[in-house]
Parts: structure tokens; C-alpha cells; sequence
């Protein structure tokens, strides 16, 4: 979304600002961020919710069009007035709120005799006030007060809800919830609609999914004028409104009148809302039916036991824990748990076992031997040490020391052997804040050394080099591999960058290795290895290279693919190749002319490049590389690993059983998926998914047929889970991992 920049009408800004005085207070105080999709507005802590409130109100800017993101669990002066974010009609919310799974708490929206002027007139009470085609997302709310006891039927609020007062438009709502509220109509001579989520709403599509009110208390104060009660909804008026995946639960009713005012359990539909449609939107409490209900504005299954409504839940990717809701379903984001602590980035002292000879090398289990093996090479305690992994490595995001130490000084190539043993090292990075390196990468310079069966994911290399922090030869897996056998390794979700525009030289950028050359006519081969989702930019430079950016002669890659993307503007001096750069002696890289490929792909085209220097076949499509690879030894079928690119045979295989389930899409925010029914009788298909964490990031829910093609898209979608139910009871489920 790209923040709207306007000023506001006079009289618009006028009566916002009389009604948030408190603005002028933080006039001179300012939010990190910009408000665009890409650089939100960022909300840590109360003061800057607040201000954050005001700049919406405000709007001087299109702050009510903007993106703003909560990065930290928020706790409001219970004893402070809230006034909502966009309480009026003439300043609706419309940008979007990314709760990032975080908690605000103490929302005390109480409208009264002496503050009305500070509301305005006529408004809606919750947190938000109106919400017009916004997007509000993995928010909680607790402690949150919305009432309203200011007097006279032409004073009434056009809503009152926990969250919302008034939806309005293409608003989407979605894995937010709203604890302990109260709602609030203490005066008999108005009419006031309430709902423990949302107040009320009208107009176009608004949609909440996987969303939740639990603890609710409605006071309700009508008797002449009977409110609207809606456990989740107060009153959808002439709306087309979706609600997926919702539930209500702990609701208590104090109501003036119940033989005129009546409580709808989930939500009062208006009977003009023919295309208002619901999936498994449930209730625990019952209809209350004072003479004002009316069973066609009932909308939700209502009188839930606690066992069905998590029964229910679960099945569409909600959790439970004691610790939580009294055990009710929520989001597993909710449950706290004590997080081990975190890598202090030091060396052990030790490794697990082994004496680093090739027969018995060195077991590394652990982050910190991960770093004494990186320590044994480049203190030259033992550069022809061999390494062998015994588990996946996650290092945390810590620097990174290339194994194989090289710099203007110094040039301490690992000369051992490192056997992956079929694991997984994640979570590294490497910058110019840290010691300059003629050649970076996972491994830096490697002499005459067996890498096998190792994958490195998440390696970020951010260089913007200087003349005394300089990178020349900037690989993901490696820097320099010189007279070295690699196979069965791959290297996935990383970036490869260095940001210098002038003056600092680069000899090429790679999703694999920099430079691939031979010693004494001992060439190098690479067998069976990829690059998966790797991101290149190479400021000023040579280029950039799907999988090797200088190919020497001896050197021979074989099937071999590259999945890249170039983020660098191509210019002349600035060339790309899809696969890989072997130099003539008329170029800068000199050398030679006689590296050898056999079936090497790139999905990244070749731009602005010599013809005699580029090779490998670029610019392919999923579909021819995957149809090579399909019956080459070491390799399987990749489609819920790597979106339909081939995996290696070593990765662990997806079983998908009783429902075939494929993935057919390649956009990393998107799964879009074809499910083939099994012999198994359901009339429901829910699918959830997950980010990388666990963290339900989206769901929808399909009638069963034979093929059914759907698609759930959300950012860092990692895992789909696809439920089958029959009349409400879960009948059997599939998982999905899918991979980026």
C-alpha cells in the first residue's frame, strides 16, 4: 500500500483537532517509519500508540491511509480516557495495523457528560472507532472498556464493539482477538448497538476470519429504546459481510430489560443482508428473546459446549492451554513460553568427539563448536581439519567467520574435509561491520578439500565495501573453491549483496561460489548442488551470477541449477548471468577457457553479457528444469519442497496422505494448492497456514470436490494444514509442509 499524501479539508482537520488536544503535545514527537507497506510506522510503546492515534485522527499527512506496525506487547493507563482511533465518520481508518502478534491493554473508551467534546459527535467506541476497507491483523486486545454514558437519543455512538465500533467497505479483520471487555449503554432514552468485536457495520465487504471475543460483559441500559446485543456483532446493516472461524465464549448479561431488549449470541444480521455469509462462526451462549429478537437477524451456531467450540478450533488451526482462556482455543502466539537462552555467540571449548583426522573427524552438534571449527582453521590451529555435522545448526543470526581466512594478509585456506552429513546450517550473516574478507562466503578460501551433503539457509552478506573492509570474491556457499569435489550441497533463502557504488571492486557476486579455479591443474568439480531463492546485488562490480560468477579451466559443474533473483538495476557496466562467468584473458577475470557444464539451469536470464563468457542454460522455466532433473541420480521431485524445483534426494520427502495435495504456485507469498479427494466421506475442506514459526498467518474453507484449487495467501507462509469435516466433526486431516 502506498500511503496517500493530501491535506485534509479545513473543516475536517479543524474538528479533529479540537477533539484530540492531546496532538498538539506531541506535535514535535514523530514515529520511526515512513507509513508505506515496506516501512511502516513503528508503535513500541504507549506514547506512541497514542501519537500514532493522534496522527490518524489528525490525518494531516493521509495518516489514516498509512501502514503501522505494534512491535511490542502495549499496557494503557487503565485510569486514562482512550479516545478510539478514528471515532468519526469524516476520518475513517483506512490503512492497514499489523498487531504482529502483540497485546495492548487498558482501553478505557468511556464517553461521558464531561469528555463527549473529545469524542465528537456522534462516534464509534472501541479501540478502533471506524474502520473503513482497512486491514487490522494479529492483534489482541485485553482489558478494554467501551461505553457509553452520555446522555439523549440524538447523542447515541453509531456502534459500540471491542475492537470496532463501525465496519465499514472491503475492511479485512483477521487473528485478532478481544479479551475482558466490557460494553456499556447505562441510559435508558437511547438505543445503542453492541457487539464484544464489532459495534456495527454497513456497506460493501468487510471480512473478519480467525478472530475471537472471550470474556465479555454487556450492560445494557435500554428500556424505552432496547439495544442491539451481539456477542460478536452488534448489527450488520445492508452488509456483505464474511465472518470465518470466530468464536465467543464467557459472556455476562446485565440487561435493564430483558422482556424488550434481546441478545443475539453471535451477531444480529439485518434481514436486508441477504449475501452476508459465515463459516463455523460459534457461540457458548444462547439467544435471549425479548420481544424485540427477531430469529431471521440470528446469525452464528449458538449454545456451543466448551468441547465443541474447541473441538471446532483446533480443527481449523486455533490451540489450547490451560495457561490460556481457561483452556479455551486461542492462537498459539498466546501461549508464553520460556524460550531457551539464546547463543552468546562464544566458542566451546570443545568438540563433541572426533580427533579432526579424515577418519575420525571432528563432531560438531552445536552452535558454539560450529564456531571453534570456523576458530581451528582461521587461528591456523589445524587448517586441514575435517569436520563432520550431527545435527541441523541454527547459529542465530550471529556474525559469521568464513572457515578458510583470507584478507590482505593473510590467505589460511581450509585445506580439510567437511562432510554435512546430510544436515542443515541456518542463520548467518556477514557485513562490512565485521573483518574485511578478500573472499566470503560460508566458506572463504577452500584448498584441494571434499564438501559433501551440506545445506546452508538463511546466510545473509551485506557488504558495502571500502577500501579497508573489502570483499572481492562474494559466494553464499563459498568465496573461493579451488581444486575442491562438492556434491549433494545446496544453499537457500539468503542474499548476496554488496552496496559500494564506486571505488571498491567486486569481482562478481554468486548464489554459490565466487571463484571456482584449479592448483596446479587439479581442476574443481561441483555435482548435484542448487541455489534456491537467493537474492543478488552487486553495487559496483563485475556482476552478478546465479551460481558461479568466475569458472576457471579444469573446472567441471555438473547438474547443477540456479534459482536467483537479480535486485540490481542491469546497466552495461553492470552485467548479469542466469547461471555463471567463465573469463577469456582479453577480460578483467582473466584466465580460462575451458570450465566444463553439463546440465546447468538458471530461472534468472542472462542481461547485458558476453556470449563467450556466459554458460549453463538461463532464463528456463520451473517446468524444463524439473523435467531434466526428474530422472537424474541424487535428486527427487521438489514440488512441496521448493515449489516444483528439484530437492535433493537427501532432503526429507513430503508424504501427503489421504488427500493429494499439490502445490502448483511459485509466488512466495502465495500456496496455492490442487486437492484430489480420497475415498473418505467429508462435505468441507479448511485449510490453515502457518509461517516457519508455527504462527496461523491465514485460512479459508472450500466445499469438498473431486479437484479443488484454492489459494491462501499471506507473507512467510511455510506450512498448510487441510482438514477435512463432515457436518462439523473433523473427519481427517493432511499437513502440507511447503518450502521457500
Amino acid at each position: 500500500m502506498i500511503m496517500k499524501k493530501f491535506i485534509t479539508t479545513l473543516l475536517s482537520l479543524a474538528l479533529v483537532i479540537g477533539m484530540c488536544p492531546a496532538m498538539i503535545a506531541n506535535a514535535e514527537v514523530t514515529l520511526s517509519g515512513t507509513g508505506v507497506e515496506n516501512d511502516p510506522y513503528i508503535i513500541a510503546t504507549a506514547e506512541d500508540l497514542k501519537l500514532a492515534r493522534d496522527l490518524i485522527n489528525a490525518n494531516a499527512n493521509g495518516e489514516a491511509d498509512a501502514c503501522f506496525k505494534v512491535t511490542s506487547d502495549i499496557v494503557l493507563d487503565a485510569n486514562e480516557t482512550w479516545i478510539p482511533i478514528a471515532p468519526l465518520a469524516a476520518v475513517p481508518f483506512t490503512g492497514t495495523f499489523d498487531g504482529n502478534n502483540h497485546t495492548i491493554s487498558n482501553i478505557t473508551a468511556v464517553r461521558t457528560n464531561d469528555n463527549k467534546d473529545d469524542f465528537g459527535a456522534k462516534p464509534a467506541l472501541g479501540f478502533f472507532g471506524r474502520i473503513e476497507a482497512g486491514t487490522v491483523t494479529n492483534l489482541g486486545l485485553n482489558n478494554v472498556q467501551a461505553v457509553n454514558e452520555f446522555t439523549g437519543y440524538s447523542n447515541k455512538t453509531t456502534g459500540i464493539g471491542g475492537l470496532a465500533g463501525y465496519v465499514k467497505g472491503n475492511t479485512v479483520i483477521s487473528n485478532c482477538y478481544v479479551k475482558n471487555v466490557t460494553l456499556g449503554n447505562v441510559k435508558a432514552d437511547q438505543r445503542q448497538t453492541m457487539g464484544g468485536f464489532i459495534g456495527a457495520g454497513g456497506g460493501s465487504t468487510p471480512v473478519a476470519t480467525n478472530c475471537y471475543v472471550y470474556g465479555a460483559t454487556f450492560n445494557s441500559g435500554g428500556t424505552s429504546e432496547s439495544d442491539y446485543l451481539g456477542g460478536f456483532i452488534g448489527e450488520a446493516s445492508g452488509i456483505a459481510m464474511k465472518n470465518t472461524n470466530c468464536y465467543v465464549a464467557d459472556v455476562t448479561l446485565n440487561i435493564a430489560d430483558e422482556s424488550t431488549s434481546s441478545f443475539y449470541a453471535f451477531g444480529v444480521i439485518n434481514t436486508t443482508s441477504s449475501s452476508y455469509t459465515e463459516e463455523n462462526c460459534l457461540s457458548e451462549a444462547d439467544d435471549i428473546a425479548g420481544t424485540s429478537y427477531d430469529s431471521t437477524k440470528a446469525s452464528g451456531t449458538v449454545g456451543m459446549t466448551k468441547a465443541g467450540l474447541v473441538e471446532a478450533m483446533t480443527a481449523v488451526g486455533y490451540v489450547t492451554d490451560a495457561t490460556v482462556n481457561d483452556g479455551y482455543p486461542c492462537f498459539d502466539w498466546e501461549i508464553k513460553t520460556v524460550a531457551a537462552e539464546p547463543w552468546n555467540g562464544v566458542a566451546a571449548t570443545e568438540f563433541a568427539d572426533g580427533d579432526g583426522s579424515e577418519e575420525d573427524p571432528y563432531q560438531i552438534t552445536t552452535a558454539a563448536e560450529l564456531k571453534l571449527a570456523a576458530d581451528t582453521v582461521n587461528l591456523n590451529i589445524n587448517r586441514s581439519a575435517c569436520f563432520i555435522l550431527m545435527n541441523d545448526i541454527d547459529y542465530e543470526g550471529n556474525a559469521w567467520e568464513p572457515i578458510g581466512y583470507s584478507n590482505s594478509s593473510f590467505n589460511w585456506q581450509y585445506r580439510g574435509n567437511f562432510d554435512g552429513n546430510e544436515h542443515v546450517i541456518r542463520n548467518l550473516t556477514i557485513s562490512t561491520t565485521d573483518t574485511a574478507y578478500t573472499f566470503c562466503g560460508f566458506f572463504g578460501y577452500v584448498l584441494g578439500a571434499e564438501i559433501k551433503d551440506l545445506g546452508i539457509e538463511k546466510i545473509q552478506i551485506n557488504m558495502a565495501n571500502t577500501s579497508a573492509a573489502k570483499a572481492s570474491y562474494i559466494g553464499a556457499f563459498a568465496g573461493r573453491l579451488r581444486s575442491c569435489n562438492v556434491s549433494n550441497c545446496y544453499v537457500k533463502d539468503s542474499l548476496v549483496k554488496q552496496t559500494a557504488s564506486s571505488g571498491t571492486e567486486t569481482y562478481g557476486v554468486a548464489g554459490f561460489v565466487s571463484y571456482l579455479d584449479n592448483d596446479s591443474n587439479l581442476g574443481s568439480t561441483i555435482t548435484n548442488c542448487y541455489v534456491y531463492d537467493v537474492e543478488l546485488y552487486c553495487g559496483y562490480g563485475r556482476a552478478q551470477c546465479g551460481f558461479v560468477a568466475h569458472a576457471e579451466d579444469n573446472a567441471v559443474i555438473t547438474n547443477c541449477y540456479a534459482d536467483a533473483t537479480n535486485t540490481r538495476t542491469s546497466s552495461a557496466t553492470h552485467p548479469v548471468y542466469g547461471f555463471g562467468y567463465t573469463g577469456s584473458a582479453s577480460t578483467a577475470y582473466t584466465e580460462g577457457t575451458t570450465a566444463t557444464p553439463t546440465n546447468c539451469y538458471s530461472t534468472l536470464a542472462d542481461a547485458n553479457v558476453s556470449a563467450t563468457s556466459t554458460f549453463g542454460t538461463t532464463g528456463a522455466t520451473t517446468a524444463t528444469i524439473a523435467g531434466v532433473f526428474e530422472n537424474l541420480e541424487g535428486w527427487q521431485d521438489g514440488e512441496n519442497i521448493n515449489a516444483g524445483l528439484p530437492a535433493l534426494a537427501w532432503e526429507p520427502t513430503v508424504v501427503i496422505e489421504p488427500y493429494v495435495v499439490k502445490q502448483v504456485s511459485t509466488a512466495k507469498d502465495t500456496v496455492t494448492l490442487e486437492i484430489n479427494k480420497a475415498d473418505t466421506t467429508g462435505d468441507k475442506i479448511y485449510i490453515a497456514t502457518y509461517d516457519s514459526e508455527g504462527r496461523l498467518v491465514a485460512a479459508d474453507v472450500q466445499n469438498v470436490a473431486t479437484t479443488i484449487t484454492t489459494a491462501v495467501s499471506a507473507e512467510g507462509a511455510a506450512t498448510v494444514k487441510v482438514f477435512i469435516w463432515n457436518d462439523n466433526n473433523p473427519v481427517i486431516d493432511a499437513v502440507v509442509k511447503t518450502s521457500y
